[in-house]
């Protein structure tokens, strides 16, 4: 498949998650002057299913059950949104089919709902696709837990730490804050340290990257809070959220900062993918010569 000029990526497998996802993709997809590629997924038949054959016909039949159901969703996606839309079917496992796909188009951004917990043996299972997505792929996704529809990106909620990646979260957090108007919400969580010289590392950071948002014309405010013991990091950055009533938050897809021995961010990443109500654009990061992120002072 021809790569388009831009293209936002929605796996939808019909479930009212994953439509909730779509529609959320609308105002993007006009600001960024993107085209919606719509993927369905036909999972792979199980080893024993295969062992003892299948109705060829039946299988026929399920592919253009789905080629129709696409059909029918995006002739009502353009009548709603006005975008150009394109659909494909693929067959495999949905998040290598997702991967691929996205490797082979180069999406700007992946749109995808999720179902998922992060608590208990149920977790692991619910929502891997998504999360598999999330750490596998080299392109930004977006995350959709919630149930209500946000219609725009007035606040976007941007937490810190102290790595030095954390400056192509700065960025994808500016260019969202440029598409949609919005302000950025500087978050800085100083551990549950008695450690002076740490503190004043994270406040440097923290009023560099402020000023780095004000020098692109972006609205910014933010603090400094005090991260308690016993309480994640993921809960802090999601009160916050409610706090300041965000309409995303931008986190990094990988580990970020090891100066903490008291959470595993990677963790915390997966606790805040599921349980934000609030849509998560998941960065991975990059570290190009030619990234954006030059543009911004070192810390």
């Amino acid at each position: 498949m021809a790569k388009s000029k831009n293209t936002i990526l929605v796996p939808v497998g019909f479930s009212k998650q994953s439509l909730i996802a779509l529609t959320q993709s609308y105002n993007l997809a006009r600001l960024t002057g993107s085209e919606l590629l719509l993927l369905s997924v036909i999972e792979e038949q199980p080893a024993l299913v295969k062992l003892l054959g299948r109705n060829k016909e039946e299988e026929k039949g399920k592919e253009e059950l789905v080629k129709r159901a696409l059909e029918s969703l995006t002739k009502e996606v353009k009548e709603k949104s006005g975008l150009p839309v394109k659909i494909k079917i693929a067959r495999g496992k949905v998040y290598e089919e997702i991967i691929k796909l996205a490797d082979e188009i180069k999406p700007q951004f992946i749109i995808m709902g999720t179902t998922g917990t992060a608590d208990g043996i149920r977790g692991r299972f619910i929502g891997t696709n998504t999360m598999r997505v999330v750490h596998e792929t080299t392109f930004p996704v977006i995350t959709i837990h919630g149930k209500e529809h946000h219609d725009g990106c007035k606040t976007i909620l941007l937490p810190l730490d102290l790595s030095k990646i954390t400056k192509e979260k700065v960025q994808y957090a500016i260019d969202f804050a440029k598409y949609f108007n919005s302000q950025i919400y500087v978050l800085s969580i100083d551990p549950p340290l008695q450690d002076e010289f740490l503190y004043k590392k994270i406040e440097r950071q923290h009023a560099q990257v402020i000023k780095t948002i004000e020098k692109h014309g972006v609205k910014v405010d933010g603090e400094i809070m005090k991260q308690k013991r016993g309480k994640g990091e993921a809960d802090l950055i999601l009160s916050y959220a409610k706090l300041v009533k965000s309409d995303l938050i931008v986190i990094m897809a990988e580990k970020e900062s090891s100066l903490e021995e008291f959470f595993t961010p990677t963790d915390e990443a997966k606790k805040i993918i599921y349980h934000s109500e609030i849509p998560v654009l998941c960065v991975k990061p990059m570290l190009t010569k030619n990234s954006l992120v030059k543009a911004i002072t070192p810390y």
